[in-house]
């Protein structure tokens, strides 16, 4: 492979993984992960690629949809909720989303709380299980 295709394919490991896993799976193209990596925020590149495999857009769309969240234009990406997250929940959801290879998301009010692990397809839910040795 040349030079430029080894480059490409080693910034895509730089997505966070449960985009990895939708590449991996063919839900978006390596296009689609290409427009989608140019975007900063790990929140917004999930907020986009959610939206690729529920609204089959284009590379074309996508691309242009990344300009929009380059240039500022508001994507809506987390809820309130989730905003102002206690820095040691944030770290074990970070530890939980290495572990589990998508994103994890705790919720907690001190006392209680919950975690929910969402999934890409039935394949995604049964490597999640195959981790929780169900």
């Amino acid at each position: 492979k040349n030079r430029t295709t080894v480059t490409n394919y080693l910034r895509l490991l730089k997505l966070p993984p449960d985009i990895q896993i939708a590449l991996r799976d063919n839900k978006i193209s390596m296009g689609h992960a290409r427009a989608i990596i140019n975007i900063e925020n790990p929140d917004s590149q999930l907020f986009i690629v959610k939206k690729v495999i529920a609204e089959d857009l284009s590379v074309r769309a996508v691309e242009s949809l990344a300009r929009e969240v380059a240039e500022g234009a508001k994507v809506k990406t987390e809820t309130p909720e989730t905003a102002s997250v206690p820095k040691e929940v944030h770290q074990l959801q970070s530890k939980l989303s290495s572990h589990f290879g998508t994103k994890v998301i705790i919720k907690s009010d001190g006392k209680k709380g919950d975690i929910r692990i969402p999934f890409l397809s039935v394949e995604d839910l049964n490597r999640i299980l195959d981790i929780l040795k169900l």
